[in-house]
């Protein structure tokens, strides 16, 4: 096998492992992404979104539903919520701002008089945002739009303070603070690497990646960056949930060739007995089982730190079974299909 070093050379054609190592960088750039916007009279929030463009909202949705009122979903694909109207902060988020389903989101929200701020580096959503008068936060580029989720959501969260519905300015700058002293740990040749550890050990294997409430955006991410940057198939589930349903799949069909991931951490919460239960029934079944702690980043913050290792361990990943991270030769043909018919 080659090494990690000479694997980077060969294969990361557009440089995803820094863009990955540069998390902290992108959240501290992102603060200073201000919107200019009044304080918001709102009922409800919806951010519009696909792939790692949709990935913001769930992040934000988990961090603010302990301290704010304000109802909030994210919506992926081509129909709105019948509720959203003029009372409606609609948050069209994308990447390249040609997304075809945000697009349409984001025409239907105007339609019906929707208070609509966009997260984007350009393209068609800046140019229709623009000839309606709408505001905006242009974002930097990075690699690809999965490698920018700082970018993509931390505007987000600037939206939210600027309208005067939640701030946790402070919190996701510690947060970056944080990240910036742990993610040396995660480098090439260094000992105890976690995602290092994790993508040796998933080699011939399928990842199941379970987290609680708190951390499930992660999780989706986990399985959603193994998809694209290690070419895989990768699963989640979210705990408590899968206590009543998928638990039950896991003790009779688990064939070895599985490795299963918990993510954990000071918010999981009264899931601590489900993964002790986990842990003795299905170690012997699975292929393997790792844990991945928040520590030291506490509360619902540290799916940060989850958000970093997964991708991370994705690209190693990648790395080791000498694929490029960045190609997405089925996404691009499928676009094709789009526009041609």
């Amino acid at each position: 096998m080659k090494s990690i070093a000479k694997s980077i050379k060969e294969f990361d054609s557009l440089g995803m492992l820094e863009a990955a190592f540069a998390l902290p960088n992108q959240i501290e750039t992102a603060l200073k992404l201000k919107a200019d916007i009044d304080e918001l009279d709102i009922d409800n929030i919806v951010v519009a979104g696909m792939g790692g463009s949709a990935i913001g909202g769930d992040i934000v949705k988990t961090c603010i539903e302990d301290v704010s009122d304000v109802p909030m979903e994210t919506r992926r694909g081509y129909d709105l919520p019948n509720y959203v109207n003029e009372r409606t902060l609609l948050i069209p988020v994308s990447y390249s701002g040609n997304t075809r389903e945000t697009l349409t989101l984001t025409e239907a929200g105007l339609n019906v008089g929707a208070q609509v701020i966009g997260v984007s580096t350009g393209g068609r959503l800046g140019d229709v945002l623009d000839r309606k008068g709408k505001p905006w936060i242009r974002i930097p580029k990075a690699p690809m739009p999965r490698a920018a989720p700082g970018y993509l959501t931390i505007p987000i969260f600037n939206i939210l303070e600027a309208g005067g519905i939640a701030s946790f300015s402070s919190e996701l700058a510690t947060v970056a603070k944080d990240l910036r002293e742990i993610a040396p740990r995660y480098r090439p040749g260094t000992a105890n690497n976690t995602p290092m550890e994790i993508a040796a050990s998933l080699a011939g294997r399928v990842p199941l990646v379970y987290a609680p409430g708190a951390y499930e955006p992660a999780a989706k991410r986990w399985m959603t960056q193994f998809n694209e940057n290690s070419k895989t198939i990768a699963h989640w589930g979210m705990m408590p949930e899968i206590a009543h349903n998928e638990i039950v799949g896991c003790d009779g069909g688990l064939r070895g060739a599985e490795h299963i991931i918990i993510l954990r951490g000071d918010a999981e919460g009264e899931t601590t007995i489900l993964i002790e239960y986990l842990k003795e029934t299905l170690t012997g079944k699975a292929g393997g089982w790792t844990e991945v702690n928040a520590d030291p980043i506490k509360g619902r913050f540290g799916l940060f730190h989850h958000l970093m290792v997964g991708d991370i361990a994705s690209i190693y990943l990648a790395l080791m079974r000498q694929m490029d991270p960045a190609e997405i030769d089925a996404i691009i043909e499928l676009k094709k299909r789009y526009e041609e018919g």
